[in-house]
C-alpha cells in the first residue's frame, strides 16, 4: 500500500511539472512594459550622456549603480566634458586620457546615495523632508548639502611631541607618523532659489565662489546646472552643463600652492594643535587585521582649541548637522602672515611686543587661528555687511585683498594677501596680549573669559591692567599648570586672611577683572570724577593727584591683599579703537557698605526714618524702597534736622519730608556727568490715586565739583560741594546667590551725600 502511494504522488509531481507554464511567460510575472531601466541603462540612452556612460564603465561603476542600492546620479553632459577637456587640455578630449585615479574621483563626486527628485533636493531639515505639520523651525530647507560617494583615503601625518604635545611636521622633520581613519565622504552643495532667501544672500553670492552667474529658478550642483530629471528604477539622472570639481577640504586648500599662493605657515600654526585619538573599531576593522596579516594603528584626528576640523568632511559626526552647517576659513598667505608678525604681534610693531614667534603664548597662537576661521560660510554679501568670525570678531574683507575663493567641502576658502588682525590685538586689550610683561593678567583674562566684554567696538574704556612684575612681588594670584597637559592651566590667589592658597573660579576672577574696565575714559576736568566699570561699580579718578581707586579708597596690595597702596596709572602708547589702556601699579578695592548701612552712620537721619517706620531696624531694611534698587540719597546733618525741627511733623507729613531726599532710579555724583532736569523722589505726589502713582520730582543740575539743588523757579537752593569725607559714598548690593560666597559678588547701587539743610517740597 505504502509503495502504491508513492507512485501515484510521483506521477502527480510529474504531471504537475510538465503542464506548468514557464515563469517569464506568464502575465503576471513578465516585466511591465512601463518600467524603465536601472540607472546606467537609462544613462547609456541618452545621447548627450555618453561621455559620462563610458567614464562609469571605465570605471566599474556601470555595475555598481545598475545592481543594487538607490542613488542620484548627477551626469555631465558630452558638452559639459568638451568644457572640462578644453580647461584641462592634459587630459585629451577623451575620459579615456583621464587618469583611473582621477576619473574615480570625478564619478563618485557626481552620485549621491538615495533617490531625490527636483522637489526633495529642495526639501530637506536636518529632520528629514519638510512635511506640512513640521514645527516652524524646521519647515525651511535648511539643509543644502548632500553625502557624495567621495571618500579621501586614510592619510599620513608625521609629527613630534614638545612638551608632551604633539606638533604635525613636514616627513623631512620626523620619522614618527600616525595613519588617520577617514570615515566619512565629501559633501557637494545644491543651490537653489530657497537657500539665498533663507540666508538673506544675494544671487551673486554664487557667482563670488563659481565664476558664472545664478539663473533664478534653477538648481545647481556645486558650479553645474541641473537639466531635467531622469527617472530610473533605483534613482534618478540629472544632466549637468558642467564637470563639478571635487571640493577639497580646507587642509587640502592650505596644502595645495598649484596656483602660486602658499598658506604654508598658516597651516603650521595650525598643526601646532593636534589630537591624535586610537580608533579600535576601525583598527581591527581592517582587512589584514581580520586575515593576520600586518597592519597599522588607524587614529582619529581633531583639533580641541580650534573652531573646526581642518581636514573633517562632516561637522561633528552629525549627518544632520552636516547638510546644513559650513564653515568660513580666510587663510593668510605667507606674506600676509609675516606681515602680521612683523607690524603687529613683535617688537617691528615699534612698540615693546614679543621679540618672536618662539616665545609668543599658546593663547595668542589659538587667537590668530580662529580669528581666521568663521562658524559660518562666508560670501560677498558678508564681506561687505560685515560678519563674525571664531573669535566673535565683528570683520569685513575689501574684495581686493582676496586672492583666491574656493567653495570647499567643508568650509568656504578665502585666500587673503592682507592679514586678518584680531580685535585682541587692536582695542585696550592690545597691550596685555602682546606684551610679554603682561602675560600673568592676560592668562586670567582667557581663564575668566573676559575678553569678550574687553574688546567690544564702539566702547570708549579706560583699561587698568597690572604688570606682571607687580604681581610676581605680591604672589597674590598666581597660575597653576596641569601636570597632564600643559596647555591647560587654572588661577590660583593667596588668602592673607585665612593664610592659605586657594583656586580662584572663573565666575569670581572674571568679577575682579572687570573691576578694573572702566565704561569711560577720564576727562581729566574736575577734582574727581566718578565712572562706572564692567563688573557694575565705580572708579574714583582723583585729577588732582593723578590717582585712580575704587569706591573703597586706596587700592589692594595684592589680589586679596589687605594693606592699600596709592597708585598712578600711566597711559600705555598702543593705539585702541575702543579706549585707552593704563598700568596701575595695584587692584582696585571697592565699598561693600549696603545702603542701609551707609544711612544708619547718620544717627539724626537713621532714627526718623525709623520713627516715620520707613526703616525696620530689627531687619536692617528699608520698607518703602528695595536694597538693590539704585537710588542717590541726601542725608541731612543732625544739626540740619535739629533746626528743621522734623520731630514736630505729624506721621504722614515725616514720611513725605524723609521720602524726598531719595531719588529714585540713578546714581548723581559730583563730576558733571549726569544731565540737569527733574529726578523723581520716592515721595508721592499729592497728585497721585488708586489708578497711577505719581512722584514728587527734585530739580537737580549737577556740575563739575557740585550738585545744585534748584526750587520750583530754577533758582538755587542749595549747593552740593564735592568734600572728601562728605560726598560720593557708594553702597552695594550682594548679587547671586546669598548663601554662597563671593568675594566680588556685589555691585554699586546707592551714593548718599551729606547736606546741611533739609529739603522740603
Amino acid at each position: 500500500m505504502r509503495t502504491e502511494l508513492k507512485f501515484i504522488t510521483l506521477i502527480v509531481i510529474f504531471a504537475f511539472l510538465f503542464s506548468c507554464e514557464k515563469i517569464e511567460d506568464r502575465d503576471d510575472y513578465r516585466r511591465p512594459d512601463w518600467l524603465v531601466g536601472k540607472l546606467y541603462d537609462q544613462i547609456v540612452a541618452q545621447e548627450d550622456l555618453s561621455s559620462f556612460a563610458k567614464a562609469l564603465e571605465l570605471t566599474g561603476y556601470d555595475t555598481i549603480i545598475n545592481v543594487s542600492g538607490s542613488y542620484t546620479v548627477f551626469a555631465p553632459t558630452n558638452e559639459a566634458f568638451k568644457l572640462f577637456f578644453s580647461n584641462n587640455p592634459q587630459f585629451g578630449d577623451s575620459v579615456t586620457g583621464i587618469p583611473q585615479e582621477k576619473l574615480q574621483e570625478i564619478v563618485k563626486f557626481h552620485i549621491i546615495q538615495n533617490p531625490w527628485n527636483r522637489v526633495q533636493l529642495q526639501s530637506l531639515n536636518s529632520h528629514g523632508w519638510i512635511t506640512d505639520d513640521d514645527h516652524p523651525i524646521n519647515s525651511k530647507p535648511w539643509s543644502y548639502k548632500r553625502q557624495t560617494l567621495l571618500r579621501e583615503p586614510n592619510e599620513k601625518y608625521y609629527y613630534t611631541v614638545d612638551r608632551g604635545e604633539y606638533i604635525i611636521v613636514d616627513s623631512t622633520q620626523s620619522d614618527k607618523f600616525r595613519y588617520v581613519y577617514n570615515a566619512k565622504r565629501k559633501y557637494v552643495p545644491i543651490f537653489f532659489d530657497e537657500y539665498f532667501k533663507l540666508n538673506f544672500l544675494k544671487f551673486d553670492d554664487y557667482e563670488f565662489y563659481f565664476n558664472r552667474p545664478y539663473e533664478a529658478g534653477n538648481i545647481y550642483f556645486a558650479n553645474a546646472k541641473l537639466g531635467n530629471e531622469i527617472f530610473g528604477e533605483n534613482g534618478f539622472i540629472f544632466p549637468i552643463d558642467r564637470v563639478a570639481k571635487p571640493a577639497e577640504n580646507a587642509k587640502q586648500l592650505l596644502s595645495d600652492d598649484s596656483n602660486g599662493n602658499s598658506y604654508a605657515d598658516f597651516l603650521e600654526l595650525i598643526y601646532r594643535y593636534p589630537e591624535f585619538t586610537f580608533n579600535k573599531e576601525a583598527t581591527f576593522n581592517q582587512e589584514e587585521a581580520k586575515g593576520g596579516g600586518q597592519f597599522d594603528s588607524l587614529f582619529n584626528l581633531s583639533y580641541p582649541e580650534l573652531l573646526f576640523d581642518i581636514h573633517e568632511e562632516e561637522y561633528k559626526g552629525n549627518y544632520a548637522l552636516a547638510t546644513m552647517s559650513h564653515f568660513g576659513l580666510m587663510a593668510p598667505t605667507n606674506d600676509a602672515y609675516q606681515k602680521l608678525v612683523h607690524d603687529v604681534i613683535t617688537s617691528g610693531s615699534g612698540f615693546p611686543h614679543w621679540p618672536s614667534m618662539d616665545v609668543v603664548p599658546e593663547e595668542i597662537i589659538r587667537i590668530i587661528i580662529n580669528s581666521c576661521m568663521s562658524e559660518y560660510p562666508v560670501y560677498r554679501t558678508n564681506l561687505n555687511e560685515g560678519f563674525y568670525n571664531g573669535r566673535n570678531d565683528r570683520i569685513t574683507i575689501d574684495e581686493k585683498d582676496i586672492i583666491q575663493a574656493e567653495f570647499g567641502s567643508n568650509c568656504t576658502f578665502i585666500g587673503l594677501r592682507e592679514p586678518i588682525v584680531p580685535r585682541a590685538f587692536t582695542s585696550v586689550t592690545g597691550p596685555v596680549y602682546l606684551r610679554p610683561g603682561y602675560s600673568l593678567f592676560m592668562r586670567a583674562m582667557e581663564y575668566a573669559n573676559i575678553l569678550p566684554a574687553v574688546k567690544r567696538e564702539n566702547a570708549d574704556y579706560a583699561f587698568y591692567v597690572i604688570p606682571d612684575e607687580i604681581m610676581n612681588k605680591d604672589s597674590s594670584l598666581m597660575i597653576a599648570w596641569d601636570p597632564i597637559d600643559p596647555k591647560r592651566y587654572t588661577m590660583q590667589a593667596y588668602d592673607r586672611t585665612q593664610k592659605k592658597v586657594i583656586y580662584m573660579s572663573r565666575s569670581v576672577l572674571s568679577k575682579r577683572l572687570l573691576n578694573q574696565v572702566g565704561l569711560v575714559k577720564p576727562t581729566g576736568v574736575g577734582r574727581k570724577e566718578f565712572i562706572e566699570n564692567l563688573a557694575g561699580n565705580y572708579l574714583v579718578i582723583d585729577n588732582v593727584n593723578n590717582v585712580a581707586m575704587g569706591s573703597g579708597g586706596p587700592n589692594c596690595y595684592g589680589y586679596m591683599g589687605d594693606s592699600v597702596i596709592e597708585t598712578h596709572p600711566i597711559k600705555l602708547p598702543e593705539p585702541a579703537d575702543n579706549g585707552t589702556t593704563l598700568e596701575n601699579q595695584a587692584w582696585f578695592k571697592f565699598s561693600k557698605s549696603t545702603l542701609f548701612a551707609l544711612i544708619s552712620s547718620h544717627t539724626g537721619f537713621y532714627n526718623l526714618l525709623v520713627k516715620a517706620e520707613l526703616i525696620d531696624p530689627k531687619n536692617y531694611a528699608f520698607t518703602f524702597i528695595s536694597e538693590g534698587d539704585y537710588y542717590t540719597v541726601f542725608a541731612p546733618t543732625d544739626e540740619a534736622l535739629a533746626s528743621a525741627r522734623l520731630d514736630t511733623l505729624s506721621m504722614e507729613d515725616l514720611r513725605s519730608v524723609l521720602q524726598y531726599h531719595f531719588v529714585r532710579d540713578v546714581l548723581i555724583f559730583t563730576d558733571g556727568r549726569m544731565p540737569a532736569g527733574l529726578y523723581e523722589t520716592a515721595r508721592k505726589d499729592e497728585s497721585s490715586n488708586e489708578f497711577s502713582t505719581v512722584f514728587s520730582t527734585l530739580n537737580l543740575d549737577p556740575e563739575i565739583d557740585y550738585i545744585d539743588i534748584l526750587d520750583a523757579e530754577g533758582n538755587l537752593y542749595y549747593r552740593v560741594d564735592e568734600e572728601e569725607g562728605k560726598t560720593n559714598f557708594m553702597a552695594t548690593t550682594k548679587t547671586g546667590d546669598s548663601n554662597k560666597s563671593n568675594f566680588w559678588d556685589f555691585i554699586t547701587t546707592g551714593v548718599v551725600h551729606e547736606i546741611d539743610t533739609v529739603l522740603i517740597k
